[in-house]
């Protein structure tokens, strides 16, 4: 589900217009209802919060805090809870401690940073459920004990800290606000009273002092997470996020709509109402129960009311006194008890009399800290009290409390009355209180019939499941003992088993599924086959041949050839994009040839098995065959072992001719270099620089030749600098560089050494000494160096030295930590492998060896460490290992898809027999045959598809090798992930998975190992945690206003404002002591920091001792000799951590401790730089701030906005600000006038040029020339006035405006972009997002390659692996999906290896703490899903009937339903799991999705093809079944119009499902939304019949899975032990009972009379609850027991569907059906512009689906062209190709337009098996489709 109120109007001046709008009369005072609803209106509507996976797409690992008066809120409200109930004397606080700890071991256990906080002032949220309950005193104080109780029992929790504050403005929450940082608080909104709830007034103002609460914290900076709307799906929490937006101050209405006097109240933290004893801070803490019991049974009786009352609470005091410390020794089963039955004067005494003040007295002494001995549990039952009552009632005979209770708890009892007794005249009588309140003889016989068993199976409703008789399920499934029903009637229990074929009545005829899932196309296509057999043959008479007048070309082959012609415009786009790709170092791919093998797989895989052979060894064989064709990796090489093999005669004869080769070049490049040098010398610096950079390539692999002009670079650096004479770390820097690089040459020589070392000394470098022995004999030969180097040793030996402003201050070691950072070796232990074209590191040799090995791996490694090799690795693998191997890619993007096909087309090339080296296969579109190709990129979904395909199981399956899973972390995603997790477990091969983003990869590795272990695959983890480019962070300062004018690009403007550098120790300025793995410094990050730290020795010996070692000299003293590396620069730093974590934690004081530390490294900071600058001053900006990144070569650059408006209001924004200003500029630029008129002469001069060329041509060149004569090859005839000019452009200059022309041209074959984007592309800005024509991404991503576009504004959409290679990226203002993984998706843009040394992140209109947080910020640990669903085992029963069993199908099923592990972070255990599973095969058998034997029968294309959207597709099928759709379908043809809407409707509750906001409902609201609005923005409810039959579906669900939770816990109760322990702490419930306890009169009482219970949980079943009574699915799943786990992904619940109690779903859809205004649904319904034209096209794809599946069971008959259906939707794979328009389509369309409405071209007419009904529902549902599908494909043209 998603929330769609992102766009409520947020401009500054609504509030303050629609608060004059409201005003009417001063003097008349809004009621309490009329207040919240114009505080709803005006304030809290305009919150806007967004339906969000809270951990895994928002907080991350952030901290947050839960109000502790919600959670209680929820507790107290459930209504299986006997607690705080006006006609229910219950107080089930055990019940209520389990639900508490239910809610937080949720959070807990999705490994959530959170404290719970209590707010005094929101403690009225807990004391009232203003629904249902009247407010009255027993009421009110029973809660508030509660709410006490609870949170002292949450502080008993382990690892939970509990706070308490006053209110949100407590010193104590502001310096918690401070130092903690919580990015949200978790709280509820107050309720949404009604005018016809009780209590109307109490619950108005608690909604309003709620709502203010949230509206102050919102202004404060920390966000709002809803935590009753939270949804906890296993493993995700959803839930609304509310973040501040920017607007006016709106103090002011809050004056004005809260009620007389509430205002005060609310700023004051007023907590009067009604019940002002709050639970007192001050009071010491009972250090035990019986302490408690007495401080608390004084305060009572010292407030008893009436003398004549106080024997009857004398003695109900001593009972309940006597319940408490019984309650110890009773087990938690034996408090499962139904109220008891008292008289009705004696329940009034204990409501009215009794009870409220005995809460009062309890509750004020109840401390709400613990104390130093806190193991005492403050435990209340009160039905167990009432028992006690009833059974002191119905006995005669005396008793004492020895026999009652047993003599322990009677002499602690005795004790503590006697206490009571010395203060106070206390009289118990039993027998008075038997004659006052005894039961009648009626009453007493029916409170002593025995309780009736709760065995499920005596009950009527009990569903034994149905026979199913499965050979593959049943070897895994006979492991389970379930009841079956083997009643011939049982097969009667499928609703529908009839001969009768219709939808509405399920056919037990089997169904084959070899379709696609939203169209008619075939999985295993057949029209090649039948192209072939109809092609058109020339006829052999008349003249030239002919076509054959017997054939003529059919509807279908028009429809594939147009198909064709599409296809040669993508292969064509993919060469074209292919051509811009580079490989790592930046050089342009070339592709490999590789040969055909002639081996098929299969003898691969027979050899693997039978231990013959390996990949590796057809590897080596393929080598032998082809070894001049360098691989795409390596040469591939080989070569033996050991030493070198002798030389033969020949060889050694080869040798020598090539020895003299080079002798012969070496002294023809001496030559060439001398000639260079005389020529050299007579030129300046700069010269002789540029003559150096064009030498040619070819002559620089003389490695002589390298040296030689290295020395003469460095030679010309140390000219410059004398030159300069001044000191220059710039010049020293450069002349290092040099030193660095020639120092690795093997041709160096003596004199070049011995002149290399005056200059280190020189320089003040004398301990370095990086250059290698001369081992060559050529190099030992006397040798000078080739030119005369710049002398710079001393004079003499004693003299100074020649230069002395060329010694630096630092030694070697530190300049290179300050200076030399970025130019340090990358390397991590690397060396030469054979393999690949480049040195690999450690890591990355092992995982070429397990490739080598066929190991499933999983790799983590940072964005630039070097990972894009291994696919293509794997991919050559299998190329070269036989011809029909495939090794499939996956991408969570079909961008990425699109990317990764063109590199692979680049890369590889071989010629195969049948098939192609490549495909792609997309939910849009389809290149190539995906079942004929090699190497096959898709994305998960279609993948699922094809493995769960029956028809590929046998054939195609069996040849997948690799599955390479790109970017695995989304598997935690929570739409879709769950697909990642199913491939993992289906996968038929070993997998590589790739990512640089798992929090915890070593747990998800652990999970992943398990599963491939099951496959039979061994596993590995690789993970490498170092970049190879650093990111450097900057905070932007954006100026207070607009830029006066902007100037031509490139100038630089002096300005306070602008980058400031962020010092990654600064973060830690969030308040954080802790730093994330991945916070890196750079090599002068450390030494910054080592001269931070050595400030604060203050003579502390420790200190003084530690940063003596961390001294740079002192740390690096062994390897001060050569250069340093980046891997040492790594080992210091993490000293340099590992000294200030001691520092912090040692110091009393750990702030004093880091500000001490980073005050000299963080930036100065104003308050501006905290708060978050208006849109405008953001926008009029962003020019300022690309110019200052030119300037400091710091493009291009990605601009990262999740937000698709913002990225093109933020391009336009820099559109118009470039466009006004060049026009400024050329209205006074001197230069611009000169350059018009040169170029208007040139133009001038056109005619006579033509005529002096035609005449040049005629006679000898050098007598043609004239001064007249302006070459055509100038710039004149390239030059368009009309064209940016470069000052006012930020496009690369390598690309030309021809070339750009021609490419947009091209956009003309898709959705042709806006024409603003044109402008922008010409200017080198683009914009990038999913909502944008797919060839226009593709062209800007080429583009950004090539380097003419430079700006890129993107939202999230180039994240994830895009080969889009950039020098910065920027955050542009804040956003909830700004989140810890996506900020390190995207800053891992910049600083790609092999292009950049460094990358910069800059954050742009964000407040600088939430840079700061952003940064420090730790990666969620990635939680899997549940990918076991209803749907998914019926998909499964598909793939073994369609495969007939094949192996790969039943290898699939056995791995699944054989895993310890179900998933990553599911506690389902294999039992529990094959319970599921059997009882989700009943419910498929009940529901008419499946036959005795597992087979699918007609429904299941409908439901399989949605699965997806489960429920709803279950939903759907039901409705089909039981006739509801066929009665809306019935009048199409009297009444079309109300039949698609009501159809529409019905859809529109099952598919494309948005919630709205609760304040909607809001009557007032949402009149003013609808005012001139053609939407009705809340969709109305389901039809009646519709809503009746799912409920009842849903009942049948209920006890299905109830019957499942039933059985399982029967079979496994020993296994499962007692249901004792709570949720979270665990502490036991069960009793402390002597060894006579269970002779005891009252405990045995209890137990005779406690409920019987199975499957529900032992502390629900503590308010009177069994499981007969658990009367929803929702409970059901909620009030498991222990050890048992139900969620809502296994159960196909569907109340969301039919309940109204939810919240209310947005109409988009059915409005924008009924209207056909996309800006509609923009404006009114909230839709955000860029998810319009997607929700829209599910909704089609959903309805596609449903036509298929509906067409299958037509097509079963016998009746429909199958060829046509084929053909006819194969064009809907590239949805964006406007073709589909041309007049082909209409002349299809005549075809059948006669015809019925809803007829198509597939089934013209009705098929004669097929019923009226059946027809109807689909004509109907062809209609609606069809009129969507215009409407909608108008608002994309």
């Amino acid at each position: 589900m998603v929330l769609d109120i992102d766009h409520f109007r947020d401009d500054d001046d609504f509030v303050a217009n629609s608060a004059e709008q409201e005003v009417g009369d001063p003097e008349k005072p809004l009621s309490p209802l009329e207040s919240l609803d114009r505080f709803d209106r005006l304030i809290y509507a305009r919150l806007a919060p967004r339906w969000m996976d809270l951990i895994g797409d928002y907080a991350g690992m952030e901290p947050f805090v839960i109000d502790g008066d919600s959670l209680c809120e929820i507790v107290l409200r459930d209504h299986l809870l006997a607690l705080g109930r006006d006609n229910d004397l219950s107080f089930q606080i055990m019940h209520a401690y389990w639900s508490v700890e239910k809610i937080l071991y949720e959070f807990v256990r999705c490994r959530c940073v959170f404290d719970v906080a209590f707010f005094e002032c929101n403690f009225r949220l807990s004391l009232l459920d203003d629904r249902t309950t009247p407010y009255n005193e027993y009421v009110m104080t029973s809660r508030r004990f509660a709410r006490s109780l609870l949170r002292r029992h949450i502080t008993t929790i382990p690892d939970i800290k509990v706070l308490t504050f006053q209110d949100d403005r407590d010193p104590l929450w502001a310096q918690y606000v401070i130092t903690k940082k919580p990015l949200f608080i978790m709280c509820n909104d107050g309720g949404h009273p009604t005018s016809k709830g009780p209590n109307l007034n109490i619950a108005v103002k608690r909604a309003l002092f709620q709502r203010y609460f949230m509206k102050r914290t919102l202004m404060n900076g920390i966000a709002i997470a809803s935590l009753e709307s939270a949804e906890f799906r296993d493993p995700k929490i959803l839930t609304f996020i509310y973040e501040h937006r920017r607007g006016v101050n709106d103090n002011h209405i809050i004056k004005e709509t809260l009620p007389s006097g509430a205002h005060r109240d609310v700023q004051d933290g007023d907590t009067s109402d009604g019940d002002s004893e709050a639970t007192s801070s001050d009071v010491h803490p009972p250090s035990s129960l019986g302490e408690w019991v007495t401080t608390s049974s004084e305060a009572f009786l010292s407030k008893l009311p009436a003398p004549h009352s106080k024997p009857v609470l004398h003695t109900l005091l001593y009972l309940f006194l006597a319940h408490i410390y019984l309650l110890p020794t009773i087990p938690i089963e034996d408090r499962a008890q139904n109220i008891a039955s008292l008289s009705p004067q004696l329940s009034k005494i204990l409501h009215s009399h009794l009870f409220p003040p005995l809460f009062r007295a309890f509750n004020s002494t109840l401390h709400s800290q613990l104390s130093p001995n806190h193991s005492w549990r403050a435990d209340l039952d009160i039905r167990v009290f009432l028992h006690l009552l009833e059974f002191i009632l119905k006995t005669d005979a005396e008793v004492s409390m020895e026999s009652l209770l047993g003599a322990g708890i009677a002499k602690e009892l005795e004790a503590v009355w006697d206490d009571l007794m010395g203060t106070h005249e206390l009289m118990v009588d039993f027998a008075d209180f038997r004659i006052q309140f005894a039961p009648s003889k009626l009453e007493r016989e029916r409170s002593t019939s025995p309780t009736p068993s709760d065995d499920l199976e005596d009950d009527p409703s009990f569903l034994k499941v149905l026979p199913f008789q499965n050979e593959i399920f049943d070897q895994y499934l006979q492991e389970i003992q379930v009841t079956v029903d083997n009643t011939p009637s049982s097969g009667g229990a499928l609703k529908g088993d009839s001969t009768s074929r219709n939808f509405s009545n399920s056919s037990l005829a089997v169904h084959v599924d070899d379709q696609h899932w939203h169209n008619r196309q075939r999985l295993v296509p057949r029209h090649d086959q039948r192209i072939q057999q109809r092609k058109p043959t020339r006829s052999s008479s008349g003249p030239g041949g002919g076509l054959n007048s017997q054939r003529r070309l059919t509807d279908a082959d028009w429809v594939r050839m147009k198909r064709d012609r599409a296809q040669k415009r993508i292969l064509n786009l993919i060469r074209d994009h292919a051509e811009s790709l580079t490989g790592a170092k930046g050089a342009p791919l070339t592709k490999i040839p590789i040969p055909p093998t002639g081996i098929m797989v299969s003898s691969i895989v027979s050899k693997e098995s039978g231990g013959t052979g390996s990949a590796s060894s057809f590897k080596r064989q393929t080598k032998k065959e082809q070894p001049s064709n360098r691989s795409v990796m390596a040469g591939k090489k080989g070569g033996k072992k050991g030493g070198e093999p002798a030389l033969t005669s020949a060889e050694k004869l080869k040798l020598k001719i090539q020895e003299e080769k080079n002798v012969e070049l070496r002294r023809e490049t001496s030559k060439w270099w001398n000639g260079l040098l005389n020529n050299l010398q007579k030129k300046g610096l700069e010269s002789q620089r540029s003559e150096l950079d064009a030498v040619n390539k070819k002559r620089l692999e003389d490695r002589w030749l390298q040296t030689e002009i290295l020395l003469y670079r460095i030679h010309l650096e140390l000219s410059e600098w004398v030159s300069e004479s001044r000191e220059s770390e710039k010049h020293a820097l450069k002349v290092l560089m040099l030193i660095k690089e020639v120092s690795t040459s093997t041709t160096l020589y003596p004199a070049a050494v011995a002149w290399l070392r005056d200059i280190l000394d020189l320089l003040g470098f004398t301990e370095l000494h990086p250059f290698p022995e001369v081992k060559d004999a050529e190099s030992k030969k006397p040798q000078k160096i080739s030119f005369t180097p710049i002398k710079v040793s001393p004079r003499s030996s004693s003299s100074s030295p020649r230069y002395p402003f060329m010694r630096m201050s630092d030694n070697a070691v530190e300049f290179q930590l300050k200076h030399f950072g970025l130019y340090m070796d990358r390397s991590m232990d690397s060396s030469p492998d054979t393999r690949v074209s480049f040195e690999p590191d450690a890591w990355q040799k092992k995982v070429l060896d397990l490739i080598d090995a066929r190991s499933s791996i999983l790799v983590v490694a940072p964005t630039s460490a070097g990972k894009t090799f291994i696919s293509f690795y794997a991919m050559e693998q299998v190329l070269r290992e036989s011809d029909d191997g495939i090794v499939i890619y996956v991408a969570p993007t079909k961008a990425l898809v699109n990317q990764m096909l063109a590199e692979t087309a680049a890369r590889f090339s071989k010629n195969l027999r049948s098939g192609t080296l490549w495909a792609a296969h997309t939910r849009d579109y389809r290149i190539n045959e995906p079942m004929k190709t090699q190497i096959l990129i898709t994305v998960p979904e279609m993948l699922s598809i094809m493995l769960l395909s029956p028809s590929h199981a046998r054939i195609w399956t069996p040849k997948i090798r690799w599955i390479i899973l790109d970017e695995i972390h989304s598997i935690g995603q929570q739409e879709g992930g769950a697909v990642w997790e199913q491939l993992i477990l289906m996968a038929p091969c070993p997998i590589i998975g790739l990512s640089a983003t798992i929090g915890n990869a070593s747990e998800f590795n652990k999970w992943l190992a398990s599963v491939q272990e099951q496959h039979g695959f061994s596993h590995s983890l690789v993970e490498h945690k170092h970049r190879y480019s650093h990111l450097r962070k900057f905070y932007y300062r954006v100026p207070e206003g607009p830029p006066a004018s902007i100037p031509p690009i490139g100038t630089n403007v002096s300005s306070p404002s602008g980058l400031q550098f962020i010092h990654p120790i600064s973060v830690l300025d969030t308040g954080a002591s802790n730093f994330p793995e991945d916070l890196a410094l750079e090599a002068r990050d450390c030494a910054s920091l080592y001269t931070s730290m050595k400030r604060l020795e203050d003579g502390d010996p420790t200190k003084e001792s530690e940063l003596a070692a961390l001294s740079p000299t002192m740390f690096f003293k062994d390897r001060q000799f050569r250069f340093l590396r980046q891997k040492d620069v790594l080992e210091y730093e993490a000293a340099l951590k590992s000294s200030l974590q001691r520092w912090i934690s040692r110091s009393g004081d750990q702030s004093q401790v880091i500000e001490g530390v980073i005050s000299p490294l963080k930036i100065k900071t104003n308050r501006d730089d905290y708060l978050i600058p208006s849109k405008g001053r953001i926008y009029a900006n962003l020019v300022p701030l690309l110019n200052e990144l030119h300037n400091q070569d710091c493009l291009p650059a990605i601009l990262f906005n999740f937000d698709r408006s913002a990225c093109e209001l933020m391009a336009i924004a820099i559109l118009k600000d470039l466009q006004e200003a060049e026009e400024e500029w050329r209205k006074t630029s001197t230069e611009w006038h000169k350059k018009i008129k040169e170029w208007e002469a040139w133009k001038a001069n056109a005619k006579l040029r033509a005529q002096e060329a035609e005449r040049a041509a005629k006679i000898r060149p050098d007598e043609g020339a004239s001064l007249a004569d302006i070459p055509e090859g100038t710039w004149h005839a390239n030059f368009d006035p009309s064209d940016p000019s470069p000052e006012f452009s930020f496009a690369g200059l390598r690309y030309g405006r021809k070339e750009l022309d021609e490419d947009i041209k091209q956009l003309k074959w898709g959705s042709p972009p806006k024409e603003w984007t044109i402008r922008a592309l010409a200017r080198g800005i683009a914009v990038h997002h999913a909502g944008m024509p797919k060839n226009y991404r593709s062209l800007i991503e080429k583009l950004f390659r090539l380097g003419l576009v430079r700006v890129m504004i993107s939202t999230g959409t180039l994240a994830l692996g895009i080969n889009a290679p950039c020098k910065t990226t920027v955050f542009c203002t804040d956003s909830p999906y700004l989140t810890a993984l996506n900020y390190r998706q995207c800053s891992g843009r910049a600083g790609r290896r092999g292009f950049d040394m460094l990358g910069n992140v800059v954050f742009y209109g964000l407040p600088i703490d939430r840079a700061y947080r952003l940064i420090m910020s730790k990666i969620p640990p990635l939680t899997g899903n549940v990918p076991l669903t209803t749907t998914l085992t019926l998909r499964l029963c598909n793939l073994l009937h369609g495969s007939q069993n094949a192996k790969s199908a039943c290898g699939a099923v056995g791995s699944l339903l054989s895993l310890p592990q179900l998933s990553v972070s599911s506690e389902t255990k294999r039992e529990e799991l094959l319970h599921q599973v059997r009882f989700s095969l009943d419910y498929l058998r009940r529901s008419g999705f499946l036959d005795l034997q597992g087979r699918p029968l007609t429904l299941f294309p409908i439901a399989g093809h949605l699965y997806h959207t489960e429920p709803s597709n279950l939903a759907l099928a039901q409705l089909l079944r039981e006739g509801v759709i066929h009665g809306i379908c019935e009048t199409i043809d009297t009444n079309s119009q109300d039949t698609l809407r009501n159809l529409a409707l019905v859809l529109c509750h099952l598919f494309g499902r948005r919630y709205v906001d609760r304040v909607l409902r809001n009557k007032k609201r949402l009149e003013e939304l609808r005012k001139g609005s053609p939407s009705r923005i809340i969709l109305p409810p389901l039809p009646t019949s519709a809503k009746e039959v799912l409920a009842g579906h849903n009942k049948d669900i209920l006890r299905i899975f109830r019957g499942y939770a039933y059985t399982y816990t029967r079979q496994h109760r020993e296994r499962l032990g007692p249901d004792d322990k709570l949720p979270l702490s665990g502490n036991l419930a069960k009793s402390n009972k002597s060894p006579s306890v269970d002779q005891m009169q009252f405990p045995l009482y209890l137990k005779s009379r406690a409920n019987h219970f199975t499957a529900l949980s032992s502390f629900v079943a503590n308010s009177g609850r069994v499981d007969r009574t658990i009367d929803s699915v929702d409970d059901l799943i909620r009030t498991v027991r222990s050890g048992l786990h139900l969620n809502k992904q296994i159960t196909p619940n569907m109340e969301d569907i039919f309940s109204s109690n939810g919240l209310p779903l947005n109409a988009y859809i059915w409005d924008f059906f009924i209207h056909g205004q996309a800006e509609a649904l923009n404006r009114d319904n909230m839709i955000r512009r860029g998810d319009i034209w997607y929700a829209l096209q599910d909704f089609s794809l959903a309805m596609a689906a449903v036509q298929m599946g509906l067409e299958n069971f037509m097509k079963s008959e016998g009746d429909g062209d199958a060829d046509e259906m084929d053909a006819h939707n194969e064009n809907e794979d590239d949805l964006e190709d406007k073709e589909g328009f041309d007049t082909k389509k209409e002349q299809l369309v005549e075809a059948w337009k006669e015809n019925e409405k809803g007829s198509t071209i597939a089934f013209p007419t009705k098929p004669e098996s097929i019923t009226d009904g059946d027809w109807k529902v689909y004509r109907a549902l062809v209609l609606l489709r069809t009129e969507f599908d215009e409407k909608w494909k108008l608002t994309w043209a």
